[in-house]
C-alpha cells in the first residue's frame, strides 16, 4: 500500500519534471497538479496511514513491556528468596 503510493507520488514527480522542458511551464504544471491532485493526495494518505500504524505498534510494543516489568521482578524476587 504504501509502496504504491510513493511509486505514484514518483511518476508525478517524474511527470512534473519532463514539463520543465517545455513552453508554458507555469500553465502546464498547474494543469498537472490539478489532474493529479486526488492521486497525490491518496498516495501521501497510504504512506502517512503505514506511518501511523508503525508508530502506533512501537507504543503498543513499549506498553507491552512496561507492564510486564513488574511480573518479571515479582517473578524474579520470587526465584531469589525476596529482598
Amino acid at each position: 500500500m504504501a509502496a504504491s503510493g510513493a511509486v505514484s507520488l514518483t511518476q508525478i514527480q517524474e511527470e512534473l519534471k519532463k514539463l520543465n522542458h517545455e513552453e508554458n511551464i507555469e500553465e502546464n504544471i498547474k494543469k498537472v497538479i490539478d489532474d493529479k491532485k486526488d492521486a497525490m493526495l491518496n498516495s501521501l494518505w497510504k504512506i502517512n496511514v503505514i506511518d501511523i500504524e508503525s508508530t502506533l505498534s512501537h507504543v503498543c510494543q513499549a506498553q507491552v513491556k512496561l507492564m510486564l516489568l513488574p511480573v518479571q521482578f515479582t517473578d524474579c524476587l520470587n526465584r531469589n528468596g525476596g529482598l
